[in-house]
Order: C-alpha cells, then sequence, then structure tokens
C-alpha cells in the first residue's frame, strides 16, 4: 500500500550540472519490507539528459535523513549500488543500505519532521550529485508505529500498580472515575441524553450551576450567552449584591443590595441656614432603567444631606444607588415574586421623581406604583440599592 505523497507519479527531478540521470521518486511504507521492518521502500525511474530510460545500468546512490528542515542535522547516511532493470526501474530499502552515519533503527520518528536528501553518481562510483530533498510526509509512520506500540506496552507490574491507584472497579455501567487533581473521585451513571460537563475542576451530570460559574470568574453576559436561559441569573450573588437584571444584547445589568433602611424621601428645609436639609425642588430624575445612579447624584449633590440616597450611602454604602422607578419593577419581579433577598411586603422608594413635591414607590405587597410626597413623614418607606455591571 503506498502510503507517502512525497512526490506525483509523474514528476521528475533534474539532478545538479555533471549528472546525467533524472529520477521519479516513489516512497513506500515499511511494512512491505517483510524481512526488515526497520525500513522503507525507495523506488525510481532512472533516465537520460534527454529524457531517454537508463536500462541495465549500474548506478551509485546516496541517502541522507535531515531532521526539521531540508537544511538541518544529518542523523543518518547510507549508500546503495542498484542497478536499473530493462525499464530503468530500480528499487531499495531505505534502512537496508551500507550506513555511513547514524543508525536507522536509533531515528525517533516523532520528533520529525524529517527529509530524504538523494545524491547519484551514474557511474555507479561514491562521487554523488545531489538531486534534491523531499519531505517525508507519511512514511514511515509503520516504525513510528512500531515505537509507540514498544513505549505504549505495559508490564503486568503496570497494570496491577495502575489498578491500584484507580481503585475498585465500578459498581454500575456507566460509572465514571476521574482524579480530582489529590484522589481519584467516583461519578454515578447519568440519565441517557444527559450532557456531561467538567465544572469547577469536579465532572458532573448536566449543566454546571449557574453560581459555581459566577465563583470561577464567568460574567452573567457570557453564561446568558452561552444557551442559559435568563431567569437561572436571578437571585445569584455577584458583586456583593443579587442579580436582579440583565440585557443579553448590551451585556448591562444590575444587582440589588441585600441590605435596606427606611427613610424619608427628602427633608424639607425648614431654614436657609440650616444646611443639612435640602430644598423640596424638582431634580429632573427619571425612570428609565440604568438611570438611578444619575439620579441618586442629583438628590445627594451638596448641601442637601438629609435625604434617602444620603441614608442608604450611610447604611448600604456609597457604591450603591436608589433605584429607579423602573429598576425598582425588575427587582419586584425577578428577585421578590421568586423568594429571593427576603424582602418585605411594603413600599420601597425609588429615586425617580413625580413632580416637584412627590416621588414614585413601589408597594412589594402586591408590586403597584404609588407616588408619595417627598417630605411626608408618614411615607417613612425602605431603601434598597442596586449596582450597575
Amino acid at each position: 500500500m503506498n502510503l507517502s505523497r512525497t512526490c506525483s507519479p509523474h514528476r521528475t527531478y533534474r539532478p545538479m550540472a555533471g549528472t546525467c540521470l533524472m529520477l521519479t521518486l516513489m516512497l513506500w511504507a515499511a511494512h512491505g519490507l517483510a524481512q526488515t521492518p526497520e525500513a522503507f521502500r525507495y523506488q525510481a525511474v532512472a533516465r537520460d539528459g534527454g529524457g531517454q530510460l537508463v536500462v541495465n545500468t549500474a548506478v551509485g546512490l546516496q541517502f541522507q535523513l535531515h531532521q526539521g528542515s531540508a537544511s538541518g542535522t544529518v542523523v543518518y547516511a547510507e549508500t546503495h549500488s542498484p542497478t536499473t532493470n530493462a525499464q530503468g526501474l530500480f528499487t531499495v530499502g531505505v534502512g537496508e543500505g551500507s550506513p555511513t552515519s547514524g543508525t536507522f533503527s536509533a531515528i525517533d520518528w516523532s520528533t520529525g519532521p524529517y527529509f530524504v536528501e538523494v545524491g547519484l553518481d551514474p557511474a555507479g562510483g561514491t562521487t554523488y550529485s545531489s538531486i534534491g530533498v523531499q519531505q517525508l510526509l507519511s512514511v514511515p509512520y509503520a516504525l513510528q508505529a512500531k515505537e509507540a506500540d514498544t513505549a505504549g506496552h505495559a508490564t503486568t507490574s503496570d497494570t496491577a500498580s495502575y489498578a491500584a491507584q484507580a481503585g475498585p472497579p465500578g459498581s454500575a455501567a456507566g460509572e465514571i472515575r476521574y482524579w480530582n487533581g489529590t484522589a481519584w473521585v467516583s461519578l454515578p451513571p447519568g440519565s441517557n441524553g444527559q450532557p456531561l460537563v467538567f465544572c469547577n475542576g469536579a465532572v458532573r451530570w448536566g449543566n454546571c450551576p449557574v453560581q459555581a460559574r459566577l465563583n470561577n470568574g464567568e460574567t452573567p453576559c457570557a453564561i446568558a450567552n452561552s444557551g442559559m436561559p435568563l431567569d437561572s441569573l436571578w437571585g445569584k450573588s455577584y458583586l456583593g449584591g443579587l442579580i436582579a437584571y440583565l440585557d443579553p444584547n448590551t451585556c448591562q445589568g444590575f444587582v440589588a443590595s441585600m441590605n435596606a433602611t427606611e427613610a424619608v424621601w427628602m427633608v424639607q428645609s425648614s431654614s436657609s441656614s440650616n444646611p443639612s436639609d435640602c430644598a423640596i425642588t424638582y431634580f429632573g430624575t427619571s425612570t428609565d432603567l440604568f438611570t438611578g445612579a444619575a439620579n441618586s447624584a442629583l438628590i445627594d449633590a451638596p448641601p442637601c444631606n438629609t435625604n434617602a440616597v444620603h441614608d442608604l450611602h450611610v447604611v448600604v454604602g456609597p457604591a450603591w444607588s436608589l433605584p429607579s422607578k423602573d429598576e425598582l419593577a425588575q427587582v419586584y419581579a425577578h428577585l421578590h415574586l421568586n423568594g429571593y433577598g427576603g424582602f418585605l411586603a411594603t413600599p420601597y422608594w425609588s429615586s425617580s421623581e413625580n413632580g416637584p413635591s412627590s416621588a414614585w414607590a413601589i408597594d412589594f405587597a402586591n408590586g403597584s406604583s404609588l407616588s408619595a410626597g417627598k417630605d411626608d413623614t408618614n411615607a417613612y418607606f425602605w431603601c434598597m440599592g442596586v449596582k450597575y455591571f
């Protein structure tokens, strides 16, 4: 069987100046040499400079095997003195000639590539002229396979050692044993069609848990875009809060704080000399998603420091913002209705105004929107924070 594409059957190699032969090269794998497997076939048709066959003539051949490149180190060389037949054809076994350098059986075929350079003396002597260098593409796979078989052959003691390391045999069809870094661990068989995944250093059936993926550094957007449903993200811990919203198209989202405080939306200024209070005014806030941070900055701008945003920063932290009305609605729908966050069934303030003297809140008892006075002491509502990612 021909395992080589070293050259086309119709391609000729012209010798260097002073050499009057052209050779058509063909290489066969080593299995063709039944008595000497440490070799591979080389067959050529000899023609003279005019293209005529050179028949029944002794020629001198030299083979050099270069490692790495056509001009790489010669790891093996040998010579032959074949005689062409009536059709100008001759065949030799590379590895069966007279070695002049190296040992053919010692060649490590896995550390290639290897290139064969052919030298020719048409007079049958040893004054060789190089007629070309060709890479061994498929040859000699049989030789490399032989090396692999020798290297991979396990002894009885090896098998016993492996068995001892792997532990006892399984107890059910489909049981899997894997190395977790310190010990062999057994995984019971899964169900038909169930995927097998590698999750945070462990092999498991089914999908890798979303929280585990987040803990391992994946972003919510990457998880959503991997095929996981959006609602699998709601309530998962991320950036110090619980994921309440994600837009998979823009990868923008936010988390809600797990802490809250009660406050009046804003305490009206009792006198112009009291810098701790703020005048009731229209700040121009928005109800849209991702506007809570800008709203909070408007509300808590100096010298005001008696308002819901200020109290939120004191209790929850300065990195959090009072959510806009639409953001608060997402927290209610995605977290509270699904039992995440431990929110109370009571109104929560938003940072969105309904006019100069009132602001929006959402009643977590039923999800309804309600408008309350900014400085109404009866509207002492809860305030939670949101943080964007």
